[in-house]
């Protein structure tokens, strides 16, 4: 059977909505299978997928299409830098194989996966999906467990979210030392410890300890310099 076939099946199988409709979302999804292997040609693969409704269901095929063939989906780095159409769903590892007896597979909405459709973590994605859900939880002040304060406040710290206020008393030791640098300093260079005065003179009043912290590590690494 030909694609434009096979491809017109898929499109009447959307228009019906039979009560058999998972058997029939099957057989194409074996035809699809089986032409993949013939021609190479994931397109069918694809098509099914794109006609069935967002959801687990539709989940439940591609991870089912990804178990038993040497199909892969297309992860949101590779599909930018590949440049492919948003209706590509898949692609073909060649080192993978599709040979699968077809005859004793469990069917499509019957096989359950242990994996999601992503083959690598995105991490930052992940970062930020936790540190807008902390910042969800600190707006409605919510308890936050799961670990002592400590452990916690270090979290949100490197969540960005907890800013820990910094040592007034260091910090008036570092502003006095800025203050005599920069009577001794070059004139092309007081422009530029201009600058960074007002920087520290913003994150005191922001309290922002990280700020602080990086202006103190300029000041030594500009005396040690300078020595």
């Amino acid at each position: 059977m030909n694609s434009k076939k096979i491809s017109s099946q898929i499109d009447a199988i959307k228009k019906a909505q039979s009560k058999n409709i998972d058997h029939e979302i099957h057989v194409e999804a074996l035809k699809a299978v089986n032409h993949l292997r013939l021609h190479g040609d994931l397109t069918l693969a694809d098509k099914l997928y794109n006609e069935m409704p967002r959801g687990k269901r539709r989940q439940q095929l591609a991870n089912w299409f990804v178990k038993y063939t040497n199909l892969e989906f297309y992860t949101k780095e590779l599909r930018q830098k590949q440049k492919v159409s948003p209706n590509r769903i898949f692609w073909i590892n060649k080192q993978k194989n599709n040979n699968a007896d077809l005859n004793v597979i469990p069917p499509w909405f019957s096989y359950k996966s242990e994996k999601t459709n992503e083959n690598t973590f995105d991490i930052i994605h992940q970062f930020n999906n936790l540190k807008k859900r902390t910042k969800d939880a600190l707006d409605r002040n919510l308890p936050l467990v799961g670990g002592t304060k400590e452990e916690i406040n270090l979290l949100l710290k490197n969540l960005g979210l907890l800013v820990i206020k910094p040592d007034l008393s260091e910090i008036d030791l570092l502003n006095s030392e800025i203050d005599r640098m920069h009577q001794h300093l070059p004139d092309e260079e007081k422009d530029k410890w201009q600058l960074i005065n007002e920087e520290l003179e913003q994150g005191i009043i922001n309290q922002d300890e990280a700020k602080c912290e990086l202006i103190k590590i300029k000041v030594y690494c500009y005396k040690k310099e300078r020595c």
